[in-house]
């Protein structure tokens, strides 16, 4: 027997023919989702053939034969065959010179399985090698020979047989991706990565479940059957939900009137559902209740069209955690649904993470755009693994209009791709919708594009908010913002604040607390606090109102997109008209008053904007429709917040030169897009005729993506539960149960800035589990207000 790994608990050994068979036929079930199954069927045959090598059969019994004497300094990355090579190197050269087709489909069964661990590479290296020929180079022909027979001995498969198949599946692909044109390399490196994803899942998957010791049948096989009962049982149950909220009595007449729309909307979601595929907008007010509209929208067409999933993709944790609580309240859906706000565990070169990294295969997921974002074009394998889970799915964006500049072209790109070869229905969800086509890539709307019907009236319907400008040319200091945070409140029981930055926002948190009544509660939310903490901050918020309770809360953008709560009056400092927009949305939510306020102040926080791009460019455009606004408010039919105001804005911040030239990601001397897709430079002065079908630069463009500029990374903090959940993480030797507390503990995590980060571990604020592959934040480093801090909480020892 050949050995391709065993369990160091159990010392149970996995012969290369078990783990490649099961892999294969796995990789045949992911590539049903593209009808691609023998192409990956292929992929799955060939990924571990060095296995079969001398070299590795050594490695592997001594290292099995060191656990077997005691000695648990065993290394399971060091000094072991290059095991990916050989099932690439035999592929390319044996079926590369037939035909065209031949040739791209040999050449990316090579890609991926010569890189199923560690990233698909750069065509061409920086010595201006062909970085596949040159891995290649690394066997003889004769070890090649040599490991080939073990192989096909081992396994006896047709390997020609399935070749051709898996030619004539890829040429199909190759059709349809002809219709992008302009696109269609870029589209091509989007197959490539996707079958990348579906070769390297399923050999995580299979490597899970030896380790772990799963016995039983493989659930994967029954996903397609199962899903249309699934997803009409959660539907009915929906339903159910929103006919309790018809039944409440005692609301006021603005309330009545309120939910009428609301109700609208919904039905009009239910109705639009039968519509095939595409890619679609969804253009509600704030308020208007599009997280049950768009979920009702989602069921109904998962039901009618068989899809796998429905993911809603969100900008912020905040409203992840709010809206996913909702969504499980209203279906019962317990472990159908994932809430994925970051990555935990660090993208590590060890084994052991690999196998507790999130796969997306859950039904219904929550997570945000930088996850999203990352799964296409972060760098590694972490990430990229999900990427096929995306497929054949409903894909619902929440507040589009927050995208990065910087990636509207990848995105864009992405979504086209998702919809036309991927078979996925993709939503954009907002109040204030984006020029998306403003970008060099367009995306290819559905021809009935925007899903609610008469938008404008529905708009003037639901005004609840006027939005006051109280800008000055001087400017706010942060204590003179204070002052009229603090006389606004002598007008209101509950004034929210919301800020551009945290130190903004915990500046003006310290000067309020220094003079506020004691009757009146101050709280402060920002992404410094884990989730758990900052859904524990909203629960008092919400208990107060409710109570009317005198309140202040001072917050950064995170609470205004998504959030359901409504203060009697807003404050936000001055910046893009979709964000003012959103914090209107925090005010008189549901009518329970004639008309909300809401104030515009211009703080002086310019210093702290310099490398916030966007949000300070959004600031000077947006004052430039105020300018407008006081010079003839009737051309935006007398509100700030009219569609005609909300697209007057967009034109002038999507027409700034400094925007308007970097959304294809630029990079040195060219950009993350066009690294992608055809591009001559990407051949790093190869002079000869380039011998491959694709000179893409995979490694590089993963290596400077960064969907926010600043590196974070996520730590784990000891807020709460938090603290005895990683005690328990740490002490855990169950893969299974490692896997349940790291997603219990997304809830008790933080993302900080890599310059936070180090000044904490210069502190000595943070240790790092190389095991578990997770940061961890030490007690005297979170603070119960504002969480994560530099300064070490020694409040325990003022006796």
């Amino acid at each position: 027997m050949y050995i391709a790994r065993f369990n160091e608990r159990t010392l149970k050994v996995q012969s290369v023919r078990e783990h490649t068979l099961s892999v294969a036929n796995l990789c045949k079930i992911f590539g049903r989702k593209l009808n691609i199954s023998s192409f990956l069927y292929l992929a799955g045959l060939l990924h571990d053939m060095g296995k079969y090598s001398v070299r590795f059969q050594d490695y592997i019994e001594l290292e099995l034969k060191k656990v077997q004497d005691g000695d648990k300094e065993t290394d399971k990355v060091a000094d072991k065959e290059d095991h990916g090579v050989f099932g690439g190197k035999f592929i390319y050269e044996t079926f590369n010179k037939r035909d065209p087709i031949s040739c791209i489909t040999s050449e990316i069964l090579a890609l991926i399985c010569c890189y199923h661990h560690g990233g698909l590479p750069d065509c061409v290296n920086r010595r201006s090698e062909v970085t596949l020929l040159e891995r290649f180079k690394k066997i003889s022909s004769s070890n090649m020979q040599e490991v080939y027979k073990k192989f096909n001995d081992d396994l006896k498969v047709d390997i020609n047989k399935i070749f051709d198949e898996a030619c004539y599946e890829v040429q199909l692909i190759v059709e349809k991706i002809k219709e992008f044109k302009d696109e269609a390399f870029f589209a091509m490196h989007l197959f490539i990565k996707t079958a990348y994803s579906m070769l390297i899942d399923a050999d995580r998957y299979d490597s899970y479940l030896f380790e772990s010791e799963y016995i039983g049948n493989n659930e994967i096989n029954n996903i397609e059957i199962e899903a249309a009962k699934i997803w009409y049982k959660y539907l009915i149950r929906l339903e159910k939900k929103l006919e309790e909220f018809k039944m409440k009595s005692n609301i006021s007449e603005n309330e009545k009137r309120i939910n009428k729309i609301r109700q609208d909307i919904s039905d009009e979601c239910l109705s639009f559902a039968k519509n095939n595929e595409g890619i679609y907008t969804l253009t509600v007010p704030t308020g208007g209740g599009k997280t049950l509209s768009s979920l009702r929208f989602a069921l109904r067409h998962a039901e009618l069209k068989n899809k796998d999933r429905i993911i809603y993709v969100l900008p912020y944790t905040t409203i992840i955690e709010q809206n996913a609580e909702e969504v499980r309240k209203a279906l019962n859906c317990k472990g159908d649904l994932l809430e994925h706000h970051s990555n935990i565990l660090e993208d590590d070169k060890g084994e052991n993470y690999k196998l507790l990294t999130h796969r997306w295969e859950n039904k219904i997921i929550y997570t945000t755009m930088v996850q999203f974002l990352n799964t296409f074009y972060n760098k590694g394998t972490q990430d990229m693994r999900r990427m096929h889970n995306l497929l054949n799915s409903i894909i619902i964006f929440d507040e589009i209009q927050t995208i990065p500049i910087k990636c509207m072209d990848l995105f864009n790109g992405c979504i086209n791709y998702l919809n036309r070869i991927g078979n996925s229905t993709i939503v954009l969800c907002s109040a204030t919708q984006p020029e998306l086509n403003k970008a060099n890539v367009s995306i290819q709307f559905s021809e009935q594009r925007e899903i609610i019907k008469d938008v404008n009236i529905k708009f003037k319907i639901l005004e609840r908010v006027e939005v006051i400008d109280s800008t000055r040319k001087e400017g706010y200091t942060y204590e003179e913002a204070s002052s009229f945070i603090y006389d606004i409140k002598k007008t209101a029981n509950s004034v929210l604040m919301v800020c551009n930055t945290v130190n903004s926002a915990a500046t003006i948190y310290d000067l309020l607390s220094k003079v506020i009544d004691k009757d009146v509660d101050l709280y402060f939310l920002s992404s410094n606090l884990c989730p758990t903490h900052r859904k524990d901050v909203l629960s008092n918020i919400k208990k107060g109102l409710k109570n009317n309770k005198h309140l202040i809360c001072i917050s950064t953008q995170l609470i205004e997109a998504g959030v359901d709560i409504s203060f009697d009056v807003a404050v936000r400092a001055l910046a893009g008209l979709d964000s003012i927009a959103q914090t209107s949305g925090r005010m008189n939510r549901n009518g329970e008053r004639e008309k909300g306020y809401g104030y515009i102040i211009n703080l002086n926080d310019d210093d702290e904007l310099k490398r916030l791009t966007e949000i300070r460019l959004g600031k000077t455009h947006c004052k430039e429709l105020l300018d407008d606004y006081a010079e003839d408010s009737n051309l935006f039919e007398n509100s700030l917040l009219s569609p005609e105001s909300i697209k007057k804005y967009f034109k002038y911040y999507y027409t700034d030169p400094i925007l308007n030239n970097n959304m294809n990601y630029p990079v040195r001397n060219t950009s993350i897009y066009e690294m992608l897709n055809y591009n001559e430079l990407n051949k790093d002065g190869y002079e000869d005729d380039y011998p491959l079908q694709f000179i893409y630069k995979f490694k590089t463009a993963g290596e400077l993506f960064k969907v926010i500029d600043n590196d974070t990374k996520t730590v784990l903090v000891p807020y709460g539960k938090g603290k005895g959940l990683i005690s328990e993480l740490l002490s855990s030797d169950s893969y299974d149960k490692k896997k349940i507390l790291i997603d219990k503990l997304g809830h008790y995590s933080v993302n900080i800035y890599n310059n936070k980060y180090e000044a904490l571990k210069k502190e000595d604020g943070i240790i790092f589990n190389r095991e578990c592959g997770v940061h961890i934040l030490k007690d005297f480093y979170y603070d119960e207000v504002k969480g994560v801090s530099l300064i070490k909480n020694l409040e325990f020892l003022n006796f």
